[in-house]
This record gives C-alpha cells, structure tokens and sequence, in this order.
C-alpha cells in the first residue's frame, strides 16, 4: 500500500502540472501576439501600472503628486517601474516599436519571470534532499509550473503588475536562506537579503521571506545575526523613503492607506484561492504532520525555517488581502511556500508510520483536487481563457481619437491609456480617487468633479452600458454630441 501510495503523488505531481501548463498555455497563445499590438488588460487595474510604465518610458517621472492634475498614482515599488520601463524602451527602441506595444512587451515580460520560477524550483526541490537528483529534475519543474501557472496565478504571470516578479525575487532568496540554514556560511545571508529588499522593492507586501528568515533567527537565538539583517533591511527600506520623496511617500504609503479593510474580504479571498489553488491545504496538512510526528526540536533546520516562514506568509497576506482592491493573488507565495514546506517534512517521517503514508496520500488528493480546478477553467465553468474581444472598445475608440483636439476625458480609466487617448493630460486618474479618507481631500483645480464644472474637457465620452457616466455634473454643463453602439460623447454645453 505505503508503496502506491508514494508512486501516487508524484504522478499526481505531473498531472497536476500538466493540466495547469495546458490552461496558461492556453491563455498565452490568445493574449500574446508579436503579429499585432492587442490591446488587451489581463487584470484588474492593470492599465494604471502600464501608464507608469509608460511613463518611464518616456523619461517622466513615474511618482507624481496624485493630486495634481491628471490625478494619476504609482501604488508599486520601484524597482518593478524600473525594470519593466528600461526593458520596454530598450525594446521599443531596439525595434523602433510604437508604444501600443507596451502591453504586450511587458506581458510577455511578466511571462519570462514566470518561467525563471521553473528552473529556480529545480534548484529548491534538490536542496531539500527529499529525491534524487535525477528524480528531482523532473519533480521540481513540476513544482516550478505548480508555482507559477496554477489557476490561482491564473493570469497574474502576464500581467503587467510586480505580482510574479516579486515571487521569484522572494523565492530566489529563499534559496539563499536555505542554504545559510542548512550551512551558516555569511554569504548566502549577505546575498539573501539584498534579494529579499529587492523583492520588496518590486511590491511592499513581499516581505514573507525576510520575515520567516528572521523568525527562524529569533528561535534559534542567532541575536547578532538577527541584528544586522533586521538593521540592514531596516536601513535599504528607510533610505528608499528617503531617496524616494514626498511623491514616492504619496503614491505608495497615502494613496495605499486610503483603501478600506474588510475581515469578510480577506475570508472570501482566502477561499477563492484555496478553490483555484488546492495546494493551498498543503502547507496545513504538512504543520500537522510536523507537530503530530516530528515535534519541533526534531525537525531539520531548514524545515523548521520554511515552516516558520509559510506561517508568516499565511498570517499576513490574510489580512493585506483584506483591503479593497486586494484579490486572491495575494495567497500566491504562500502556496508556493506551502509545497516547498510540505516537501521538506517527508523525509522527516520515518518509513512505516502510518503518518507517512498520510502525508504522502494528501499530498496526491491535493494534486488531483489541482487537476480539477484546471479542467474546470478549461471546460469553461468558470474563468476566462480569451480575452481578445475585451479590446474591442479600446482599438475603436483609438481609431476614433487619432488627431483629435484634447484635452479628452473617457470615464474608464484604461481607456486614456496614451496609445488608446493621444490627448494630454492622460487622465489615467486613481482607483482610489476620492476614496475612504480621500474622499475630502484636496484635488487641483477640485479634481475631476471641479474640471467638468468649468467644461475644461473639449470632449467627455462615455462607453454605453448600464453604468452612470460617474459624475452627475457630466449631465449639467455637457451636452449629447453623438452616439454609437460603443460610446456616447458629450461636448460642453453652451
């Protein structure tokens, strides 16, 4: 039986694999073309991220005043603008691009991160000792695409967001942590912890490695250690601040702390990605195999750090995804934690015990329960796999504005995207525009609301829907120019 059992879960594995390369495989060949520029955003405020980058691009200073006209905001971290821009416009450049091709080239950026989690979960899963070498090739690229292309990464491994880019900055110094827990070598942790901030620096909840690795520091009594990684992750967080400004702090701490929180919204994004991601359980499953059979003195340095740093990620990606705005993504690095974690406690289980066969026997439920999700999104019972019809109202509306006089406001926002509205401003205005305590604040020229009263825009166009145009001072100074299937257009009123 004991024998099936551990033959089970790694076909499990491969299967599981399988299905969730099929799905993002999928969704790769409907969103990414290098025939045509396709106008399409593969998550939600996705366009605010894609006009920061833009606007690296073009040299502008990406952390503005996001109360100052056009009231846009940069929530993310800057290394994520950093990279995506100087690579977008090196390719732009390279291949003398127009900038509607920047949503494809930072999709298809955010898919080579995505992949690089393959080959960095190889090297995760053989420094675990769990199989052996050869054995562990094949396995650990299974964990890779479980990582990054389960249905709960779904379509955030192209997005144009740090989401994927932080997960592998953060896994990559996991690595690194391993081995100084498992050698106490210096350099490791001195290569691990600039990793960790970069991690952070391209988006500020990724903080779950650091946290874990200090934890571990804290149990083991390492007081020196622990010292100058808390000091020096301290010092490379506060001199961001500092180097930063009062724009950086607006955009990443003021207009982050406007969204409300909401316990019900953390649960219902906990379930959501237990539903997308089974391996979610994998983590729990393996604490209790730890704690019932193991103990905690007697558990492998590196598992008690991983263990530790997986309780962490749990704790506090719970409650960050508790905000509005937050989504399920958020529970990403702890399924990815979760696998390496249950791993590592399966070689700690002698053979025989009834709890060996258990663990191994959850973890192949869990991979079939993986396989299903997938088929679920594939057979088209939930989820989305072609989103081309989406830039329907984006290429007509761009065809429409080509030459027009501005300045031109469009009431959804990814539809002043500059490639989509060539007229300036570019009011890629924020989500959290008037949001929770926002809502009072002082907005140039009285934000949006003040710039409508005084017919500041040549032109408002509203797409047609059930949905009001947003601002009933829209109805009071604009007139009715003209309507289409897609759009209607206001003008000023005389």
């Amino acid at each position: 039986m004991e024998e099936r059992v551990a033959a089970a879960w790694p076909a499990a594995l491969g299967l599981a694999a399988v299905a969730c390369l099929t799905l993002a495989l999928r969704r790769v060949l409907f969103t990414v073309s290098f025939r045509q520029p396709l106008q399409i955003l593969t998550s939600g405020l996705e366009e605010e991220a894609l006009f920061s980058i833009w606007k690296s691009v073009r040299g502008q200073a990406v952390y503005s005043d996001p109360f100052s006209i056009p009231f846009s905001a940069s929530y993310f971290n800057w290394f994520f603008y950093s990279l995506y821009g100087s690579t977008t416009a090196l390719i732009l450049k390279l291949l003398n691009l127009t900038d509607d091709w920047i949503p494809t080239l930072t999709h298809t950026l955010s898919l080579v991160l995505a992949l690089l989690c393959i080959p960095l979960s190889v090297l995760l899963v053989r420094e675990l000792d769990v199989l052996p070498p050869k054995r562990s090739l094949w396995m650990g690229a299974g964990v890779g695409v479980l990582v990054a292309f389960s249905p709960l990464v779904g379509w955030w491994n192209l997005t144009a967001r740090p989401d994927i880019g932080a997960l592998f900055l953060e896994l990559l110094a996991l690595f690194l942590c391993l081995r100084f827990v498992k050698t106490d070598r210096l350099g490791y942790l001195g290569t691990a912890i600039p990793l960790a901030f970069l991690g952070w620096s391209f988006r500020q909840i990724a903080v779950n490695v650091i946290s874990g690795l200090c934890l571990c520091l804290l149990l083991r009594k390492r007081w020196k250690i622990l010292g100058a990684t808390v000091g020096i992750t301290s010092a490379l967080y506060g001199a961001t601040f500092l180097i930063g400004g009062a724009d950086y702090w607006s955009n990443t701490v003021t207009c982050l702390g406007a969204t409300e929180v909401f316990l019900s919204h953390g649960v219902t994004n906990l379930l959501l990605a237990g539903r997308k991601s089974p391996l979610l359980l994998a983590g729990i499953a393996a604490a209790a195999l730890l704690f019932a059979q193991t103990g905690w003195r007697k558990a492998r340095p590196e598992t008690v750090f991983l263990f530790l740093t997986w309780a962490f990620s749990m704790l506090w990606n719970f409650v960050t995804s508790m905000k509005i705005g937050a989504s399920d993504n958020y529970f990403m690095p702890s399924v990815a934690l979760g696998i390496f974690f249950a791993l590592s406690v399966l070689p700690t289980v002698p053979e025989g015990i009834p709890s060996r066969l258990l663990g191994r026997a959850t973890l192949a439920v869990l991979m079939f329960a993986q396989v299903a999700s997938c088929l679920v999104v594939l057979g088209g019972a939930a989820g989305r796999i072609d989103l081309r019809a989406d830039q329907i109202p984006s290429l007509a509306l761009k065809s429409v504005l080509q030459g027009a006089e501005g300045p031109i406001l469009v009431t959804d926002r990814w539809l002043n995207l500059p490639w989509i509205n060539p007229t300036t401003p570019h009011f890629v205005y924020a989500y959290v525009y008037r949001a929770g305590p926002l809502k009072n604040h002082f907005y140039e020229a009285g934000g949006l609301e003040g710039l409508i009263e005084r017919r500041y825009f040549k032109r408002i166009i509203v797409p047609r829907g059930p949905r009001e145009p947003g601002w009933p001072e829209i109805v009071s100074n604009y007139r009715v120019q003209s309507e289409d299937l897609l759009f209607t257009h206001y003008t000023p009123a005389q």
